[in-house]
Formats: C-alpha cells, sequence, structure tokens
C-alpha cells in the first residue's frame, strides 16, 4: 500500500512468503520473470478490487455525514435563537414589570435615568435577569435588594449628573464675576457653594437630566444671580449684627456693620477683622477646616446636594460658626479710639473714619510709632492676643506733617514686605491666579496676561504701549500696582493681600 508521501508499506507475513518462493526461483532466470509477474497481477487486482472501493466508500461516507450534519447545525442554531427570544421576552416582561413596581415605591428620577441607558444597573441584577413571570412572592424576595441597588445609584449615578452640572455652573459663575475683572468688592460676594445652595439654583441644577447646562439655564441663572446676591448679603448681615448688639447702642437709619467698631474675631486663626472683610475670610471657607460644623455628624445632615457642591466648590458654605465679636477690653480700645478722633462710636462709620485722614501714635514705656487707625486697631489686637501687655494704653490722633512723614516711611516699609504676602489675579478665577505668594503670581501675570511687561526691581510696571494691549480678547486692566502704592491707598488696595478664595 502506498502511501500520501510515497513511500509504501507491506504486509509482514505475505512479505516473508514472497521471499522464500523468490529464493526458490533466483537461479532460474525465466521461472524468476515468471513469478515476478504473477506477483505483480496479485498486487494489481488487489488494489484495484479491494482497496480503491474501500477508500472511496470511505471518502463516500464522510461526504454525505457532511451534508448531513449542515442541516443539523442550521436546525439547531435557529432552535437556540428561537429559545432565547422566548426566552427574552419573558426577561424584557420581568423588566419592565420590575420598573412599574420600582416608580410605584417612588423611583421616578432614578429610573429616567437608567432608561437612558437601557436599565442597565437592573438588567445585571440576578433577581430581574431571570426568565420567568414575575410574582408577587418573586417580587418579596427581591424588593429589598433592588431598593439598595436604586439607592447606590442614586449616590453614584445621579451625583455623576449633579457634578457635571455643578461644575459647569461654578465656571460660568466665576466667568460673570471675571467680567470685566475681578476687584475687592468682588471677594465679598457670595462664593460658587453659597449660591449653588439656594432653592432657585437647585431648581435649575435639578430641571433636566443633562450633563451639560443649557442656554436657557444659563440666561435664568444670569437673570436671578442679582437677586441671589443681596438675598445671601442680607442673610449673612443678619447672622453678624447679634454679635455686637451688646456693644453699640443702635442709632436709627444707620447699619451697626457699618460702624467704624464693626470688628469680628476669627476664633480659627484669632484674627481681627472688621466688616465687610469678613466676608472674605479664608478660614470660614478652609475645606479642611476642623470645626463642629465640619464633623461626621454635620455631614451626615447634609443633602446629596450639597455635599456635591461643597465638592466641587472645594470650599465650605460661608458660616459665622468660628466668628465671634472681639473682647469688652478690646471693643473699649476701640470705642476710645474713635472717641479720640471726635466722632461717636455708635455713629461713625468706617467712610467717616477714612474722611479724617489721621494718624494714630500709641505710647508705651519702649516704643513710639505711629499708623492709620486700621493698623492700630490691629496692632493693639496683636499685642492683647499674645499677652505683650497687661493692659491697654492710651491713644491719640494728630496730623502733623512729621508724623505723616513716619508713617509714609513705615507704610513704605511694608510694601517691601510685599512678596511675603498672598495675592489673587484681578484678571481670571485659574487655580494658578489665587492665592499666590509674590514670584508666583509674577509668572502668571506674564504666562497669561503680560507677553511683553517692563520690569523695574521686580515689580511690573505699564506702559503706555501695552495699556491698550489685547490679550485673550480682554484688554490688559490692572487696577492697582505696589509700585505705585501711596500711604493714602494703602488700605484701598490691601484688597490685593487677602487670603484669597
Amino acid at each position: 500500500v502506498e502511501s500520501s508521501n510515497g513511500q509504501s508499506f507491506y504486509h509482514m507475513p505475505q512479505m516473508q512468503e514472497f521471499a522464500i518462493n523468490l529464493q526458490q526461483v533466483i537461479h532460474d532466470l525465466d521461472a524468476t520473470q515468471n513469478f515476478l509477474e504473477v506477483q505483480k497481477a496479485c498486487v494489481k487486482e488487489i488494489r484495484e478490487v479491494h482497496v480503491v472501493p474501500l477508500v472511496d466508500n470511505k471518502y463516500t461516507h464522510i461526504y454525505r455525514c457532511v451534508q448531513h450534519v449542515a442541516p443539523c447545525l442550521e436546525w439547531d442554531i435557529a432552535r437556540s435563537r428561537t429559545r432565547e427570544t422566548r426566552l427574552q421576552i419573558l426577561r424584557d416582561a420581568r423588566l419592565q414589570n420590575v420598573v412599574a413596581r420600582l416608580r410605584q415605591k417612588g423611583w421616578e428620577d432614578e429610573l429616567d435615568m437608567m432608561d437612558l441607558e437601557d436599565y442597565g444597573p437592573l438588567v445585571d441584577h440576578p433577581g430581574v435577569h431571570v426568565a420567568q413571570e414575575l410574582t408577587d412572592n418573586a417580587w418579596s424576595k427581591i424588593s429589598a435588594s433592588l431598593d439598595a441597588l436604586m439607592q447606590e445609584y442614586r449616590m453614584h449615578d445621579y451625583q455623576k449628573v449633579l457634578t457635571a452640572r455643578l461644575t459647569d455652573l461654578s465656571v460660568l459663575l466665576n466667568e460673570i464675576y471675571a467680567e470685566p475683572w475681578r476687584t475687592r468688592v468682588t471677594e465679598f460676594k457670595p462664593h460658587f457653594v453659597d449660591i449653588a445652595t439656594m432653592a432657585g439654583v437647585q431648581q435649575i441644577i435639578r430641571s433636566s437630566l443633562s450633563e451639560d447646562l443649557e442656554v436657557e439655564d444659563e440666561q435664568e441663572f444670569r437673570a436671578l444671580l442679582p437677586s441671589l446676591t443681596a438675598h445671601w448679603q442680607a442673610s449673612v448681615a443678619a447672622s453678624l449684627r447679634p454679635m455686637l448688639k451688646p456693644f453699640v447702642v443702635s442709632k436709627p437709619g444707620i447699619d451697626m456693620l457699618n460702624l467704624a467698631i464693626a470688628y469680628f474675631d476669627c476664633t480659627n486663626c484669632c484674627s481681627m477683622i472688621a466688616y465687610p472683610d469678613v466676608l472674605a475670610h479664608g478660614c470660614i471657607r478652609r475645606e479642611h477646616d476642623v470645626r463642629p460644623r465640619d464633623t461626621d455628624e454635620a455631614q451626615n445632615t447634609m443633602s446629596v446636594y450639597e455635599q456635591i457642591a461643597v465638592n466641587v466648590a472645594k470650599s465650605q458654605k460661608w458660616s459665622s460658626d468660628i466668628l465671634r465679636a472681639p473682647p469688652a477690653s478690646q471693643m473699649q480700645f476701640i470705642r476710645s479710639l474713635v472717641n479720640r478722633c471726635g466722632l461717636d462710636p455708635d455713629r461713625a462709620t468706617r467712610a467717616d473714619m477714612d474722611a479724617l485722614d489721621v494718624s494714630v501714635y500709641r505710647v508705651t514705656s519702649s516704643l513710639k510709632f505711629t499708623s492709620t487707625w486700621h493698623r492700630a486697631i490691629q496692632n493693639e489686637w496683636d499685642l492683647f492676643r499674645f499677652s505683650y501687655v497687661t493692659e491697654l494704653d492710651d491713644v491719640s490722633a494728630y496730623t502733623s506733617d512729621e508724623t505723616t512723614a513716619r508713617l509714609k516711611a513705615e507704610q513704605e516699609e511694608r510694601i517691601k514686605q510685599a512678596s511675603y504676602a498672598f495675592w489673587c489675579c484681578s484678571m481670571c478665577t485659574e487655580p494658578a491666579g489665587r492665592r499666590q505668594n509674590w514670584e508666583d503670581m509674577r509668572k502668571h501675570i506674564i504666562e497669561q496676561w503680560v507677553p511683553s511687561p517692563t520690569w523695574c526691581r521686580d515689580i511690573p510696571l505699564l506702559t503706555p504701549a501695552n495699556l491698550g494691549m489685547k490679550s485673550r480678547n480682554r484688554t490688559l486692566r490692572i487696577i492697582i500696582c505696589t509700585a505705585i502704592l501711596t500711604p493714602g491707598n494703602m488700605e484701598v488696595a490691601s484688597y490685593a493681600q487677602h487670603k484669597g478664595r
């Protein structure tokens, strides 16, 4: 038998018999020739009569099997598809039954959001992905686990939509505050987290399941912002006034918060802060500040929406929890200072004191120096806070040329210390432009707003050429520069060194 690679295979007993017979006739040439012819004819007969038909029959059988298997496979596939279709119909009916029952239990908002993704979380639930009719008994077994699933979905996927919409709102509010530029007054406005948690804004955010704010939403928010700001400022003022009532005799037509004696003590950093600077005080909104309203118990009282708003803002809502009125001795010092300037502490406002343009000096056994009335209050508070003195010294006010020159020299010295203060960019709300040191703020101004400024003693100066320069489709404006600070505008310019958002 010949193989497919050309080799031949023989039956060993027949080969041995062939060898014996051949040995007997090997010496006779004619007998040998006849013997070989007989053997060849025998082999040919065996191949044609037995081997070839057997092989042909084998391949024919295989071919017929293949022809039979193909329809069987098609039938099996069709049967599987039909069965799967019937099972899917049962699953879909069970899913719709589950959805209807969950809607009756109050999960409408979450199910509306799931509908956008074909109820994916529900389909994967083992109690729903069953090709059986949902009976009341089966529902009672899976109801609790489905409620837990819907609650988890609310805390994750629903948060995703709220986070995206609140992030867009935060960007929009920053753009509004930066038009045309940020100023000291901007810092006294409500921050994003204060605005976002108001009822009107919550209604805008919850009005759609889209992750993007629509144009109509932006227009509605812009129209609503002035009234929201006024409401927030009134609410904040209402929380501050009770702290001052023990120290102020209320006068008709005068808001006690505008008085020159309206100061507050921050229990977190022990700073003495005037109104309205207290609205922008950094400790109040510190993200990781540890105070009673930031405990886990307090966080649990916040709604999911409020928690997301705080996370997006990366700061707390404004609260007067860490503020208090200064000690009685300090309030008495402030009142006496206003009296020395010839004004009534219960009527004199900060504007009235600023209009006097007086200098104040404080006398101790070892030191005599002059300052503005703002600085005098802060200095006295620092001495009292660190217990450097045991009692308050007398203060006097005067306007002589000598003391004015001394005051100017002292303020110029403080200007040199500007590099140690925190600075904020008035032109943008980028993180790189908020609460940076002098060197980082200088780099930010160069990279973002002043491609080719003129520098003098490491202080940026404006030139006529770049006063009208355009950058990022916005005219370059710098409201105040430390290179031109004077004693007269030192206090006005102090917003540039506020703690930042």
